[in-house]
């Protein structure tokens, strides 16, 4: 980033430097955010385990939850939930600060929704706990073994 002068500017105040006021000024939060966007497309956006592109994952996901939108007590398949935890950990690698709001925007659900498929993908044995409050984990042998069996949708 570069901090330059307004055209026009008095030179008399930009030779003294650059204020406190002028570098709280600067929106770090938006910069950031639009820096990691634009990145996005320059990462490896394959999901580990899966050998699939990330938007192809959150398709999968969101066609699972959309062909039963209340499952009840038959639940969603074990597909659905390896597929949620390994999304999850390709956003956590990717340091996302709120992966679950990652799966949510790129599947189309609430917040609510995803963080309730991250907690089940974990207490089903896919997704390992992380540190106390802070997103993490790792993809499980049970999880990496339902992905190789699942088959996978042509792109």
């Amino acid at each position: 980033m570069t901090v330059r002068p307004r055209p026009g500017a008095d030179p008399f105040q930009t030779a003294q430097g650059i204020t406190s006021t002028v570098l709280r000024s600067i929106p770090l939060n938006k910069l950031t955010q639009k820096m990691r966007k634009t990145s996005q497309y320059e990462r490896d956006d394959i999901v580990p385990g899966t050998g699939e592109p990330v938007d192809v994952v959150a398709g999968r996901i969101s066609a699972i939850a959309e062909q039963d939108p209340t499952p009840g007590r038959k639940g969603r398949p074990e597909e659905f939930f390896a597929l949620v935890a390994a999304l999850y950990i390709w956003n956590v690698d990717n340091r996302f600060s709120n992966p679950v709001q990652q799966i949510a925007q790129s599947c189309g659900s609430t917040w609510r929704a995803a963080a309730n498929w991250v907690r089940l993908a974990r207490r089903r044995g896919f997704l390992t706990e992380g540190r106390e409050r802070c997103p993490g984990g790792e993809l499980t042998p049970e999880a990496l073994r339902v992905l190789a069996g699942a088959p996978r949708r042509e792109r």
